[in-house]
């Protein structure tokens, strides 16, 4: 699940003092809501609301790959 995937980062680089754990433990809430506001059908088109929260997730951790692979631009 995207939102455990997101923990176990957080979880891992706040136990060495990576500093990207601001930021993703940041972005965890925000998505942890946002699916939430999905299951209620607080959006008028909670499909295309789900389908985004995947696709800007998709996004990230590309870019955190090529950030790990000395990659200058993520492959997406």
């Amino acid at each position: 699940m995207l939102t455990q995937r997101m923990t176990t980062l957080v979880e891992q680089w706040t136990a060495v003092g990576d500093r990207r754990s601001i930021f993703l433990a940041c972005y965890q809430r925000m998505t942890e809501n946002m699916l939430s506001a999905v299951v209620h059908h607080d959006f008028f088109d909670p499909g295309w609301v789900a389908h985004l929260i995947g696709s800007f997730a998709d996004y990230y951790f590309a870019a955190l790959a090529a950030r790990e692979h000395n990659q200058s631009e993520p492959v997406v």
